[in-house]
């Protein structure tokens, strides 16, 4: 990666971004964010870093004929640049109740609470040239994706990103659409969403709705479990961690008990 791959992207994305300043959408260093009219707050970040480098072997060659600097900088030029996305939604009650953080302040990229793109990778390189696909909701959570970003693709592809981005996340600035989020997208394992879902259930009310939202998250907590004993051979929860990720599912029912509504 060089310099002005990073200046380029970097500049694409801020074009891209620059309408939505007129509905509210700010723009920082890493993306842009919303606070939305009940306190939730929505973002979209991007992350660029390098995704290669030169191996140890061509190093040590380089080295003993004297142009190790040129194959640095060659290899830099030629290298993709990895771009990493991330976006979601933060419920203002879970900041307070859960995270313990000031709600009325942006938090920091990863508090998150409903999340529509959770770090996922695209690549930027100099000689792409042909059409990139559009990105589309949802993309595997943590993966690194086929789109390969060229000089006169990236400006076009990061502003048709945020108009799909946009509007969604803006859908998603109340606590009853949080809880849809969550319910509907949270995979069998995934305790920690059907967690913030049952602390949201009991903060609006719906009584009704929470013991079959308590069922799915012990049920997901104990394959969490499961999967993780068979690969590691032992358990990783902890009652005593600040992260309720840790915490066994009666660990989670006394503080949901406790927790105010």
């Amino acid at each position: 990666m060089t310099d002005s791959d990073r200046a380029l992207i970097g500049s694409a994305f801020r074009k891209a971004a620059r309408p939505r300043e007129q509905e509210g959408w700010t723009r920082t260093g890493a993306g842009i964010y919303h606070h939305g009219s009940q306190g939730h707050w929505s973002r979209f970040d991007i992350r660029i870093e390098s995704s290669d480098s030169v191996s140890p072997y061509l190093k040590t060659l380089a080295s003993r004929m004297g142009r190790l600097e040129q194959l640095a900088a060659e290899s830099i030029a030629r290298a993709p640049t990895s771009v990493r996305l991330h976006a979601g939604v933060a419920s203002p009650y879970l900041l307070r109740v859960v995270n313990r953080l000031d709600a009325d302040r942006l938090p920091r990229s990863g508090y998150e609470h409903a999340i529509l793109l959770n770090q996922v990778g695209l690549r930027f390189a100099q000689r792409a040239s042909s059409r990139p696909r559009s990105l589309s909701i949802p993309e595997a959570p943590l993966s690194e994706s086929e789109i390969v970003l060229g000089p006169m693709s990236v400006t076009d592809w990061f502003r048709d990103a945020v108009d799909l981005l946009v509007p969604r996340l803006v859908e998603l600035e109340s606590d009853q659409a949080v809880l849809h989020h969550l319910l509907t997208n949270a995979g069998p394992t995934d305790d920690l969403s059907l967690r913030y879902a049952a602390l949201i259930a009991r903060h609006l009310g719906l009584t009704n709705e929470l013991p079959a939202i308590l069922d799915r998250a012990a049920e997901a907590a104990g394959s969490a479990d499961a999967g993780l004993l068979s690969v590691h051979g032992r358990q990783f929860r902890n009652d005593r961690d600040p992260n309720m990720l840790m915490w066994t599912h009666a660990r989670f029912m006394r503080f949901l008990e406790s927790a105010p509504a």
